[in-house]
């Protein structure tokens, strides 16, 4: 199910604008841990019936604030769904970064060690050629 957002990107100077297809008791997606998942956001119960006596213009702002606060209730929903989304997906990179890291470190780690066996083995090579030649010369003296 694909469905817009609930809130259009504003332009640098607008306000976000509710999307009037997005009704309250239809369907909608938000991100959760195993992926996008289906939800329907049921209005607030009713307000009690107004006083016969309360005038057409109230009892429509009221009908609105209810309206706008499951809007905002829904928008809410959706964003920290988002957030535990996008916090999964860094925590992932996180995890596949140290990853690498240690496996690179293991690999330069034994570069070093390879690197300290050839000094070795070139130490030695070099104190023994150093000792064959110094006894020839002293052998040569010798005589």
């Amino acid at each position: 199910m694909n469905q817009q957002p609930l809130v259009e990107a504003p332009a640098a100077t607008e306000a976000p604008k509710i999307i009037a297809e997005q009704q309250l008791g239809q369907p909608g997606q938000v991100m959760t841990r195993d992926g996008w998942k289906d939800f329907v956001v049921e209005p607030a119960a009713p307000a009690p019936p107004p006083a016969s006596d309360a005038p057409a213009l109230g009892l429509e702002a009221a009908e609105r604030m209810q309206t706008l606060s499951a809007a905002a209730a829904r928008d809410i929903l959706l964003l920290g769904q988002t957030i535990l989304g996008v916090a999964e997906q860094i925590d992932a990179d996180c995890r596949r970064l140290a990853q690498d890291m240690a496996e690179q470190g293991n690999k330069v780690s034994q570069h070093i060690r390879d690197f300290a066996t050839i000094a070795r083995t070139i130490g030695v090579t070099n104190r023994d050629t150093r000792l064959r030649i110094e006894g020839e010369t002293r052998r040569g003296e010798d005589e």
